[in-house]
């Protein structure tokens, strides 16, 4: 996954500001002896890790040169100094120099100065007590009284200061607050400013993620492209909700006090998702340089920039005309004949028959039957076809329409002339109009579009075919006719005659087995049906098919399912960037998964996918992503009204989108987890392979561990707390959503 990342030089935060004229941020001054080698030197890491440009003696100082001169030259150059007072920090005249100098700077030229009592009471220096008091006896022989004099003063001045006392408590947390406090002296952007720069800047990547989804699928290097933005972005989400915490644990504890501080202070053990301040901001710039790198190679991946939404490959028209043979769908046409002969149920002239059903489903294919059917061509006087897809442009329609039925080439561009000649030509006569592939719910294109149509006759008709139930809603007040899948034997007959046309009697027997099973998978599709038919009449060895049957539609190459593709993508590419995230969400479930809608929405909300609309519940926003995902087709009803199913192929669809992020597991083998998966769910049934999920300890960043409902009760008994001591034990990150055997709800 390392093919479009780069290594960024360091560079000062740009949260911090760092005036000029400064070469260091801070200069740290301690005794060696006591705290080089574990507090200090951590100290020292936070620090710089806060992108502070920090002064330490040791490093910085060369062989040769004049150290007091150095050190002198080091301080004056500094913005602050942290002074770090240990036991015997008195008995170094180095360091007792240092402060004279450092004191008379903060006295002088502003310089922030911070005392950090590092197991030493500040009474001690103010009255040069216990080790103080021993440490001056010894500098009596080898000092002037000046020298001491002045030591002796700025002990008194600087235990005076406002510092930082450590005498009990997590030295982490200690030096973490030490650094919170030099970013709020020496000036840093608040946190609700940085949670501002990392929103803009994941609303500036969102087009580029919808645009990229489409242009995988025949560049396999753009592919690799978003999966290294998608992971950049998880990573920023991860941030974004780590400061958004922290800013509400900020402002509750302004507006009301918290003693959450005092007990982690107290407490035996540090707390393990503490907000680290002084890590946050170069987080943050890591994350957004690695960010802006990415998105600087997208040129070279694509050769375009992206588009201001997203381009879907092109789809070949559908045509009127009719395949040599139809299988299936007899109870379906004798029906749509009837509504076709008869007068419009709803009284209105011009009747409009919606068709609504999944990508594949043989919308199209039905409607090509009615429209060649020859007792419709005998019952309606002028017919015309088109193929609508996207662009519901009317102009554009008309034309089509103009020329089927007058079979002349139509170059009208005004649409009011165009309009009137089509009112001229429909004048007292009894049509049939197919519009295939609606997508468009602007209700006004729809009623300019049909306004030459009132002309004609008394029972015209006009058949729609669309995905979306909200289309069908607004362009017809009858009742929206949803295609069911094939029948099990009309599934079968369409594979025969696209997978065996090439076979002879010997490989048809050898192969029919295998090629039920695969038909089974296809659940009544019949364009997938179509699609593996075509792509195993070439294919006539059992192994070949075999290898088929046990693979994901979706392992495919472009090539072998070409067909299958552009039928499901064009569902998932019209979706917003919102509903992408929530239905590949649902790639976590099984295949025949009875989805619930309350379980699902919980999810959704958990993960924040629901977003904040006025004057809406988070409950109304979750209806209606749920509502607008059953309407395209992607979730059906199944046999209880209380639960949902997603078909096979639109899970396959899931599965692919969502990549290496999301894992199911649901056999023996030990789940295949990888560092960039977020979601897990589990489906084994054998609670002693349990052992076998110490693999998720790779998924670092793991956003969701979700044991599916009737296998959640192996995780109830000692299992559930041992696995619940794995996410404790190797997750830094507060944002694991477990479910286990329960009914949440919305308060929780």
């Amino acid at each position: 996954m390392a093919l479009f990342r780069g290594h960024h030089k360091a560079s000062p935060s740009r949260y911090t500001s760092s005036p000029s004229g400064f070469a260091y941020d801070v200069f740290l001054s301690f005794r060696g002896e006591d705290t080089r080698k574990n507090f200090t030197d951590h100290l020292h890491t936070a620090l710089l890790n806060a992108r502070f440009r920090t002064f330490r003696d040791d490093p910085e100082l060369k062989r040769g040169e004049n150290i007091k001169e150095e050190l002198e030259k080091a301080i004056r150059e500094s913005r602050s100094s942290v002074i770090v007072f240990s036991k015997d920090y008195a008995s170094s005249k180095w360091c007792l120099d240092e402060l004279v100098i450092i004191l008379e700077r903060k006295r002088n030229f502003n310089h922030f100065v911070l005392p950090v009592f590092y197991h030493v009471d500040p009474s001690h220096l103010r009255n040069q007590t216990a080790s103080v008091a021993k440490a001056f006896t010894e500098h009596q022989e080898t000092q002037s009284s000046e020298k001491l004099n002045g030591w002796r003063a700025a002990l008194r001045e600087v235990a005076d200061v406002a510092g930082m006392n450590l005498q009990e408590g997590h030295e982490s947390k200690f030096i973490q607050n030490i650094v919170t406090e030099i970013q709020d002296k020496l000036g840093r952007v608040p946190l609700t400013d940085v949670q501002g720069v990392l929103q803009k800047k994941l609303l500036f990547i969102n087009p580029y993620l919808d645009d990229a989804e489409g242009k995988q699928l025949n560049n396999p290097t753009v592919k690799a492209w978003l999966n290294e933005l998608k992971e950049s972005v998880y990573d920023a989400e991860d941030l974004l909700q780590e400061i958004k915490t922290e800013a509400l644990r900020q402002k509750i504890e302004r507006e009301y006090g918290s003693s959450t501080s005092k007990e982690q202070e107290h407490s035996s053990t540090p707390p393990s998702h503490a907000f680290d301040s002084a890590l946050i901001y170069p987080k943050v710039d890591e994350v957004l340089e690695r960010l802006d790198f990415i998105m600087e190679q997208r040129r070279d991946v694509w050769g375009m920039e992206a588009s201001a939404g997203h381009r879907v490959s092109q789809t070949i028209p559908s045509t009127s005309l009719i395949e040599d043979s139809v299988y299936g769908r007899d109870e379906e046409k004798e029906r749509f004949i009837k509504l076709l002969l008869s007068d419009d149920e709803t009284g209105n002239k011009i009747g409009v028959i919606p068709i609504v059903g999944m990508g594949g489903i043989g919308k199209t294919t039905l409607a090509q039957f009615l429209y060649n059917d020859v007792r419709v061509k005998r019952h309606f006087g002028l017919q015309a076809w088109v193929c609508v897809s996207k662009e519901f442009d009317v102009l554009t329609i008309s034309q089509h329409i103009y020329e089927s039925l007058t079979s002349k080439d139509c170059q009208i561009k005004n649409l009011d002339t165009l309009q009137s000649m089509l009112q001229a030509t429909l004048m007292g006569k009894r049509f049939f109009f197919v519009l295939d592939d609606i997508w468009n719910e602007n209700n006004k294109q729809w009623e300019c579009l049909r306004r030459p149509f009132q002309s004609g006759a008394h029972g015209s008709k006009i058949i729609v075919t669309t995905r979306d139930e909200d289309v069908a809603r607004k362009m017809s007040r009858l009742e929206a006719h949803h295609l069911m899948p094939m029948s099990e034997q009309d599934s079968w007959s369409l594979f025969e005659k696209h997978a065996f046309k090439n076979a002879d009697v010997g490989a048809r027997s050898r192969l029919e087995e295998i090629g039920r099973q695969i038909v089974q998978k296809c659940n009544g599709l019949p364009l997938a049906i179509k699609s593996l038919g075509g792509l195993l009449c070439s294919k006539l060895s059992p192994e070949e098919w075999e290898s088929i049957l046990d693979s994901d539609i979706w392992e495919l190459t472009q090539e072998e399912s070409d067909d299958i593709l552009p039928s499901l993508w064009l569902s998932y590419l019209d979706l917003p960037l919102h509903l992408k995230r929530c239905f590949s969400y649902c790639s976590i479930f099984p295949k025949n998964y009875r989805l619930q809608k309350s379980e699902l929405l919980l999810l959704w909300n958990a993960q924040g996918f629901l977003q904040p609309q006025k004057k809406k519940m988070v409950e109304q926003v979750g209806e209606e992503y749920f509502n607008d995902l059953i309407s395209r087709s992607f979730f059906q009803h199944s046999s209880s009204s209380e639960h949902f199913i997603m078909h096979d192929l639109i899970k396959d669809l899931a599965h692919f989108v969502s990549g290496e992020f999301s894992v199911r597991w649901e056999n023996s083998e030990s789940p295949n987890i990888l560092r960039e998966t977020r979601h897990f769910s589990y489906m084994e049934k054998h609670g002693d392979r349990f052992a076998k999920l110490e693999a998720i300890h790779e998924a670092k960043y793991l956003r969701t561990f979700l044991p599916v409902p009737q296998y959640a009760f192996y995780l109830e008994t000692s299992l559930g707390d041992k696995f619940q001591k794995v996410l404790h034990e190797h997750y830094c990150c507060g944002s694991v959503e477990i479910l286990w055997n329960c009914q949440p709800s919305w308060d929780d």
